[in-house]
């Protein structure tokens, strides 16, 4: 147990040779480094699962948390060890103003991984929405990034096939009108195949090859554009594909579903407040011990040390000004006067 304590003690930033001399004062400082210790193990579980969510490997999780972790608590015990109680409480709250804002800042730091990590099944179901709705966004950007020649080939096909239809339309008028006039149903109503019909007939041959004749260009052309179709449906399912196999789970999605979720749920906002104020009053807690805790002989022996070491430099300074003012007594005049200007500037 006294182990333990000393290494609390060791955490508080208190001086073991000062405080071993005070009991009582032993308690309040074990307290005040088990915040501190207890503080950084929190920044390093939070620290590392924030790391894994980015990096989803234990090992560089584990080793940049204990980093975080450690480097959290000797801010902590910086910020502890470097306040001094005046026994004003007034002096004493306003000192310690910089140091509480630092300490919230940490604090947010250390809630936000660890609000994602207890809302995980929360956020994963919202993820799956969102990743779905990803998803569609980008269906619909493909797909209308190709739509429009996609149409406009599908209409010159349409095209195409329509200029062959009334060209057999054309074609078969032509057909029925020289078969009329062979028979004599029709033009001059002669069965006779005279000059007239001769000349129907070779109106109809004619259409037929230039019926022919466009058949064959418009299939090449039609069968030209169903290849570039086909070649951009598949191209647009592929890009489709490969958005399908991107996984949405990073840190800033999960922060983005951590919103969505608290605007859906009151309730959920309401426990993530509490989460962060609970750990802006963790990361305060060493702070505030420190403010209220009474004015004790640790503090008063600090104050003594600091001040006989203040007093000891001045007096050295002293000393070492005096010795300078005896020598430059030997100097010409202009030397002593600019010493003497050297010796107040450095006052």
């Amino acid at each position: 147990m006294n182990k333990i304590t000393q290494f609390f003690h060791l955490c508080s930033g208190a001086s073991l040779s000062v405080i071993n001399r005070y009991p009582t004062e032993r308690s309040k400082y074990a307290g005040i480094g088990a915040t501190v210790f207890f503080t950084g193990i929190f920044a390093t579980l939070a620290s590392g699962y924030a790391f894994f969510t980015v990096f989803n490997s234990w090992v560089t999780a584990s080793i940049i948390g204990v980093i975080w972790g450690l480097m959290i608590f000797n801010l902590d015990r910086f910020i502890v060890s470097s306040m001094r109680k005046t026994g004003d409480y007034r002096k004493d709250w306003l000192l310690a103003l910089p140091r509480i804002i630092l300490a919230i800042l940490i604090a947010i730091s250390i809630s936000k991984p660890l609000e994602l990590k207890i809302f995980e099944k929360e956020i994963s179901n919202e993820l799956v929405l969102m990743q779905q709705e990803l998803r569609k966004e980008q269906e619909n950007a493909v797909k209308n990034r190709y739509e429009n020649i996609i149409n406009l080939l599908e209409s010159h096909n349409s095209s195409l096939k329509g200029e062959v239809e009334e060209k057999v339309k054309q074609r078969d008028i032509l057909e029925s009108e020289a078969i009329k006039e062979a028979d004599g149903t029709g033009g001059t109503k002669q069965r006779n195949a005279g000059p007239i019909y001769k000349i129907k007939r070779q109106l109809a041959d004619k259409s037929q090859i230039e019926l022919d004749s466009l058949q064959r260009l418009n299939k090449q052309l039609v069968s030209s554009n169903t290849k570039k179709i086909d070649s951009l449906n598949l191209l647009t399912t592929s890009e489709i594909a490969r958005f399908q196999n991107l996984e949405y789970n990073g840190m800033a999605a999960r922060m983005e579903a951590m919103s969505r979720i608290t605007k859906k749920s009151s309730v959920v906002g309401l426990a993530g407040t509490f989460i962060f104020l609970l750990f802006i009053a963790v990361e305060c807690s060493p702070i505030f011990v420190k403010l209220m805790s009474t004015k004790g002989p640790y503090d008063d022996r600090l104050r003594l040390h600091e001040s006989k070491s203040h007093l000891l430099v001045t007096e050295q300074l002293g000393n070492e000004k005096s010795d300078l003012r005896k020598k430059s007594m030997k100097l010409e005049k202009e030397e002593q006067d600019w010493v003497k200007n050297e010796i107040d500037l450095s006052v």
